[in-house]
C-alpha cells in the first residue's frame, strides 16, 4: 500500500459508501424525494462501479488464482496480438495507469516468473469480469428509474472501458514477454 493514489482510492471509496449509507437513511427517515432520490440513484451508480470491482477482485484472488492453469493455452499471447498492443501503443503508457500494487508482477527468479504470470492472468480476468459486470448497473439504474437509461448506459461505457479495458491491455502486452523470458529460461534449462 505504498502508492499514494491506492491509499486516496480507499479513503474516496470508504467515503462513498459512507455517503451512500448516508442517504439511505434519510431516504427512509424522510422519504425519496427530489433531490435525495437523484443523489441516491447517484451514488447507487458510483458505490455499485465500485464495490462490484473490490469484491470480483478479492473472490477470483481469493478462491480461482491458486488453481489456475498457467500453461494453457487460452492465456498465450501470439505475435500478432502482441504487435497489435505494440500499436495502441501500451509499452509508453501501462505504467501510468494505477494498480493496486505493482510489485506483484516484478520478476528476479523463476518462482518470481511463475507468480507473476499467475498474478497477470488472475489480474485480466478479474477486469473481464469487472468489464462485463460494469454493465449490470444499466438494469439497476433503469430498476430506480428508467426515464435516465442513457445516464446509467453512458456511465457503464466509461466505467467499462476507462477502468477495465486499459488493465486487460497491460496485462495482455506484459503477459507475451512474461511468456517469451519463460520459454528462454526453460531453453537455458535443457
Amino acid at each position: 500500500m505504498k502508492n499514494k493514489t491506492v491509499i486516496i482510492g480507499i479513503i474516496f471509496t470508504i467515503i462513498l459508501n459512507i455517503a451512500f449509507l448516508a442517504c439511505i437513511t434519510a431516504g427512509v427517515l424522510r422519504g425519496f424525494g427530489e433531490p435525495l432520490f437523484t443523489i441516491f440513484i447517484t451514488l447507487v451508480i458510483f458505490v455499485y462501479h465500485v464495490d462490484v470491482r473490490i469484491v470480483i477482485g478479492f473472490v477470483v484472488t481469493k478462491f480461482f488464482k491458486q488453481k489456475l492453469n498457467i500453461n494453457s493455452k487460452k492465456y498465450l499471447i501470439g505475435t500478432k496480438e502482441y504487435r497489435f498492443l505494440d500499436k495502441l501503443k501500451v509499452k509508453y503508457w501501462k505504467d501510468k495507469f494505477v494498480a493496486l500494487d505493482k510489485s506483484q508482477f516484478l520478476v528476479s527468479s523463476k518462482d518470481d516468473l511463475e507468480r507473476a504470470l499467475r498474478n497477470n492472468i488472475s489480474a485480466e480476468i478479474i477486469h473481464i469480469i469487472c468489464f462485463v459486470a460494469g454493465f449490470f448497473s444499466i438494469a439497476i439504474g433503469c430498476l430506480l428509474a428508467i426515464n435516465e437509461w442513457w445516464i446509467y448506459v453512458l456511465t457503464a461505457f466509461l466505467a467499462s472501458f476507462l477502468c477495465d479495458l486499459p488493465p486487460i491491455l497491460i496485462q495482455r502486452y506484459n503477459r507475451f514477454r512474461l511468456q517469451r523470458i519463460r520459454k528462454r529460461y526453460n531453453l537455458a534449462q535443457l
